[in-house]
């Protein structure tokens, strides 16, 4: 056992030189690292390297990573069972870059499990023994600030609730078997709904709404606006006379414009005409058969 100064410095070929000069390397029967690309990387990272001169060397990844992940999952369905029992959903979800529906289902169960998450990094952030490391501590401490902020809660309810207009079209629309003419129907419809919820946004703003303020006092994080500045250089200044019509204005409307743009852009009423035309060359319109 030993610890070395990375001198050379730290890329997969200066590691491999370093390793091999401290063993006898005819030895080695076996390494092991993290996940990181100069150590386990397939070419060049230092297992590769190693192994293309002494091939009995084999490389086995880390178990230590997925314990400490298995740990952290354990706690959170601890949390989990003790507030909400018999729930059925016990994993939070990552986000997807490509996938439509998979991004909603994603913010969707963040929210269902928001408190127990909530309570779940409170616990590491403050734990005094040594039940979590000092790296699990800071990251936990840093999760559960930024999930603190009251503009943090509203933003991800208001997002999962203007995502689930669209959810629904986006399942319809990647299934194995979908007539033209009926998902252009569905397009519509999602349309007519989102601009009839513009129209009344400050029922749509108040519900909403209600319901973020419920999240918040579930963990204590009080009604608040973003610090506003006298020369504002990354967000706009909206005016508000209060503390609901400051989230109406910023983001409530924004969202739903944002999303009627978007829709009206990509389904314009150039793409009607032209289904229109396409639907003329069909059978039961030209009598054909």
């Amino acid at each position: 056992m030993g610890v070395l100064k990375c001198e050379a410095g730290t890329t997969g070929e200066a590691s491999a030189n370093m390793i091999l000069t401290q063993l006898e390397p005819q030895l080695l029967r076996g390494q092991t690292y993290d996940a990181a690309g100069a150590m386990a990387g397939q070419t060049k990272g230092v297992a590769a390297r190693i192994c293309a001169k002494y091939p009995k060397a084999l490389y086995s990844h880390c178990a230590l990573s997925n314990a400490a992940a298995s740990e952290k999952q354990f706690a959170l369905e601890k949390w989990i069972d003790d507030i909400l029992q018999g729930k059925k959903r016990h994993k939070l979800k990552e986000m997807c870059r490509t996938r439509w529906i998979e991004r909603h289902e994603a913010f969707e169960i963040f929210l269902d499990l928001f408190l127990p998450t909530f309570c779940c990094l409170e616990e590491m952030a403050h734990a005094k023994d040594v039940a979590w490391n000092r790296e699990t501590r800071h990251d936990a401490q840093s999760f559960l600030l930024a999930i603190s902020q009251f503009t943090f809660i509203v933003a991800l309810v208001f997002t999962q609730k203007v995502f689930a207009f669209t959810n629904e079209l986006s399942v319809k629309l990647q299934g194995r078997y979908v007539a033209v003419v009926y998902a252009h129907q569905q397009i519509q419809c999602v349309k007519d709904t989102l601009k009839r919820t513009r129209f009344r946004v400050d029922n749509f703003h108040e519900i909403v709404y209600k319901e973020a303020l419920l999240l918040a006092s579930n963990v204590d994080v009080d009604e608040s606006v973003p610090r506003l500045a006298s020369r504002q250089q990354h967000r706009q200044n909206i005016p508000s006379d209060n503390t609901r019509d400051y989230y109406k204005r910023t983001l409530t409307i924004q969202m739903l414009d944002y999303h009627v743009t978007e829709l009206d852009s990509r389904f314009d009423d150039a793409s009607s005409v032209n289904l229109n035309e396409f639907m003329d060359l069909l059978p039961f319109k030209t009598g054909c058969f």
